[in-house]
């Protein structure tokens, strides 16, 4: 399955990607649903990671979680 395969579920309409725009065509190897600050950690290659980015929810706007600090 595709990146763009998965957004095009039904179950992920409301779904933003928010990297890797150009490689949609791309085949996920693995899922990962992860809730943490340092989520950008944690991702591989081929693996889509999934948050509601709950735990980001009382950092200030001056953090990114990409990017940190």
């Amino acid at each position: 399955m595709t990146v763009q395969e998965i957004l095009g579920l039904k179950s992920m309409y409301k779904a933003s990607l928010i990297a890797g725009k150009n490689g949609t065509y791309k085949e996920i190897t693995s899922v990962n649903i992860l809730e943490a600050t340092d989520i950008a950690n944690w991702g591989r290659a081929g693996e889509v990671l999934l948050s509601s980015f709950f735990a980001l929810q009382n950092l200030n706007n001056h953090y990114h979680p990409y990017n940190g600090w």
